[in-house]
This record gives C-alpha cells, structure tokens and sequence, in this order.
C-alpha cells in the first residue's frame, strides 16, 4: 500500500526539480547514517536494490562517497524515469540504473548491497544475497517503524538462523517512515 504511493509520488516528484530537491533532503540524513554504519568507501562496488523514479539513496550514496552505483528495480517505468532524470542531473556515468528483479540479481561482484524500504518480497531477496554474495559483503536493509509495519514486506526473524552474518544496527535519525538501518556482513 504504502510502496503504491510511493511510486506515485515519485513519478510526480521525478518532473519537478524543486519537489526533487526537498524529496532529496528528506534521505540525506538516512543515507549519512547508513554510508557511516556500513563503511562504504569511494572503491566499493554498490548495488540499491528498488530505486523508484527518483533513485535517492543511489545518488547520496554516490555524492557523499563519489561511488559509482548499480540500482535495479522491476518496474519498467520507474527505470526509464530514473534513467532520464540522471541524465538531466549529469549523474548518468555515476549511478547506472536497470530493470532486474531482486530475487534474481547476480550480487556476486558487489562489496555493498543496499536494500530499499518498499522492495518485496524483502525475504527472498535477503535470501537470494545471503546464498550468493562473496563473503565480506555489507548488505544494508532499512526497516520499517512498528507501527508501519504491516505496510512493507518484512524479514521474518529466523531467515538469518541458516546464515553466518555478522549484525549491526542504528536508529535512523529524524522523521522517518524508517527505524533503522540493518547492516549485515556476510562471513
């Protein structure tokens, strides 16, 4: 429900460079804690997992780190929006985006995989990571706040019992649909 207007609001906001700049402002802070929590180095090889119209995190990631950045996302339309909108930003070189369903990305090659709030289903990309990447790899998974929980799709909690992964976590700062910020680190 939530990740439908989501996409709405960001297919609108995508069109408007001021919406654009305020939207942008609402994930700086998130972004600095979670690029802090999960050391992500200007070297790293990055995946976003759900980048929407307006691929956010990708280009705070990219602007506070100089990465370059991988984004992927199942919706046709949002990839094309996305596409555009760098183009229009310069930021087409640093933040490549393609359509690619989660649960089926090759994660191999990637030293961080940042996983966004309304991807779904959350467990089985999880799932598709922890089987697949190199160890060593910090994966990034935002969660929602208690009470909007029953909004996203969620991990359930035993799906790291069959994984050795190393986790940390911080509260996300601010007014926020999010809590905090997981970070794993595949053994």
């Amino acid at each position: 429900m939530i990740g439908h207007w989501t996409k709405l609001v960001e297919k609108f906001v995508n069109k408007n460079r001021f919406m654009l700049d305020i939207y942008g402002a609402y994930y700086k802070e998130i972004v600095d804690t979670e690029v802090n929590l999960a050391e992500i180095r200007q070297e790293d090889n990055i995946l976003c997992i759900g980048g929407g119209a307006i691929p956010c995190t990708a280009m705070a990631i990219s602007e506070r780190t100089n990465a370059r950045i991988n984004v992927i996302d199942i919706d046709c339309e949002a990839v094309e929006k996305s596409r555009r909108l760098l183009g229009k930003l310069g930021l087409k070189d640093r933040v490549l985006v393609d359509l690619c369903n989660g649960n089926k990305v090759d994660v191999k090659s990637y030293d961080v995989i940042h996983i966004a709030l309304q991807v779904s289903p959350k467990d089985m990309v999880v799932k598709n990571i922890l089987d697949n990447a190199k160890s060593g790899t910090r994966i990034i998974i935002r969660r929602p706040k208690k009470i909007l929980r029953k909004f996203y799709s969620n991990i359930s909690s035993d799906l790291f019992n069959n994984y050795e992964v190393e986790e940390k976590s911080l509260k996300i700062p601010g007014f926020s649909t999010m809590d905090h910020a997981l970070v794993l680190v595949k053994n």
